[in-house]
C-alpha cells in the first residue's frame, strides 16, 4: 500500500463527473497523473477503499470483496494508519525517549518492543472507568432501544430495575477486563523536548529513537493522539452506536501531561514484547550526557542487527534548544 494512493483518491474526488463520464479508468488515472505502472494496483486498492466507506461491518466488507476476513483486516489496519498520516492526525515520524539499559539493548537486539501494562504507567489515573456511578433517563432509554432492536419487541425498562443494575455490572467488569488485558507503548512528536529527555531519557544520558510509521503500519495499529482534558471523561452506558468507549478509557489524560504530546499505540496480544520491522527505526539520537561506553555498546548492536540506521547526538546551542548532528559511527567503538 502506498500513501500516494490517498493523494490520487483526493484528485479523483475533485474531478467533475463530466470529465470522467464514459472514460476508461486508465484514461481518468492518466489525467490525474497516476503512473502507468501503478494504475492496476491503485484500481484494486480503490475498490477496497470504497468498500470501507460503504459497509460498516468488516465481515460484510470482506465478503463483498471476495477476501478472507483475516486478509481484509490486514488491509483495513494498514489503510487506517496510512489515512491517519495522510489526514495529519498523526505524523509519519514518531519519537520514543528511552534510557540505555538492558531493556533498550534487548529491543535493538531482538527487534521487539516492550508494551507496558497500564497499571505500570506513571499516571495513577490510567485506565480509569469513564462510566457514571448511576444511570440517567437517557441510559435507560438507550438500553430499551437496544433490547427492542435485538429482540424485536417492546420492552418495559426502568433505571431502578435489577436488569439495569446487572447491565451496569457487566459493563464495569468488561471495562476492567479490557484495561487489565491492554498494553501500550508511548511516543511523541519531537526529539527536542527537554522534559522528555529528563523524565524518560535518563536525564539526557539515554536516547531518543525515531520511527517511521509508514515502514511498519501494522505495528502502529491501533494508534491515537492523547486527548488532554480538564476532567475525567464520562460516557453514557450505551451511546447511539453502542460502541465501547475506547478513547475515553485509553486515550485521555489530564492536561498536566499535555507537554508530553503523547501518541499512544495499544495492543491486546498475549505477552508484552511486540515484534517490529527493523526498517521502522530510522535513527537513534543520543542525549547530551550519554556516555561513550553506552554509545559504543548500543552502536555495536545496531551495526549487527540493522542494515540502515542513522546515529545522531544532541548538543546544546546558544538557546533553550538542541542541535542534532551525525554521530561518527566508526568512532563509537
Amino acid at each position: 500500500m502506498n500513501i500516494e494512493y490517498f493523494e490520487y483518491m483526493d484528485k479523483l474526488i475533485e474531478l467533475k463527473s463530466s470529465v470522467t463520464m464514459g472514460k476508461t479508468y486508465k484514461s481518468v488515472f492518466s489525467k490525474i497523473g497516476i503512473p502507468k505502472e501503478q494504475m492496476e494496483d491503485f484500481f484494486k486498492w480503490s475498490e477496497k477503499a470504497k468498500m470501507i466507506g460503504r459497509e460498516k461491518n468488516n465481515a460484510e466488507r470482506a465478503k463483498k470483496l471476495n477476501m478472507s476476513l483475516d486478509d481484509f483486516m490486514l488491509f483495513y489496519k494498514e489503510f487506517i494508519i496510512l489515512k491517519m498520516v495522510h489526514d495529519k492526525i498523526i505524523p509519519h515520524k514518531l519519537y520514543k525517549y528511552m534510557p540505555i539499559n538492558d531493556y533498550t539493548l534487548a529491543m535493538f537486539e531482538n527487534k521487539k518492543m516492550w508494551f507496558s501494562d497500564l497499571d505500570k504507567f506513571n499516571d495513577e489515573f490510567e485506565g480509569r472507568s469513564p462510566f457514571p456511578e448511576s444511570f440517567t433517563e437517557e441510559d435507560s432509554m438507550n438500553y430499551k432501544k437496544y433490547l427492542e432492536t435485538k429482540y424485536n419487541n417492546s420492552v418495559q425498562i426502568d433505571a431502578d430495575k435489577s436488569i439495569m443494575s446487572r447491565f451496569k455490572d457487566v459493563l464495569q467488569k468488561s471495562a476492567s477486563k479490557s484495561v487489565d488485558s491492554a498494553k501500550a507503548s508511548c511516543f511523541t512528536t519531537t526529539p527536542t523536548n527537554t522534559k522528555m529527555w529528563a523524565h524518560y531519557g535518563d536525564n539526557s544520558k539515554g536516547v531518543c529513537v525515531e520511527f517511521d510509521v509508514l515502514e511498519d503500519p501494522l505495528f502502529f495499529y491501533p494508534i491515537l493522539p492523547i486527548d488532554y482534558v480538564k476532567e475525567l471523561p464520562k460516557t453514557s452506558y450505551l451511546k447511539g452506536s453502542f460502541d465501547f468507549p475506547i478513547k475515553e478509557i485509553f486515550f485521555s489524560k489530564q492536561r498536566c501531561w499535555e507537554e508530553e504530546d503523547e501518541i499512544r499505540v495499544l495492543k491486546y496480544k498475549e505477552g508484552n514484547l511486540i515484534e517490529f520491522n527493523p526498517r521502522t527505526i530510522t535513527s537513534v539520537i543520543f542525549g547530551t550526557k550519554s556516555l561513550e561506553e553506552d554509545q559504543a555498546e548500543l552502536s555495536k548492536i545496531i551495526k549487527k542487527n540493522f542494515e540502515t540506521m542513522q546515529l545522531k547526538i544532541c548538543s546544546h546551542n546558544n538557546s533553550y534548544d538542541y542541535d542534532i548532528d551525525d554521530l561518527d559511527f566508526n568512532n563509537t567503538y
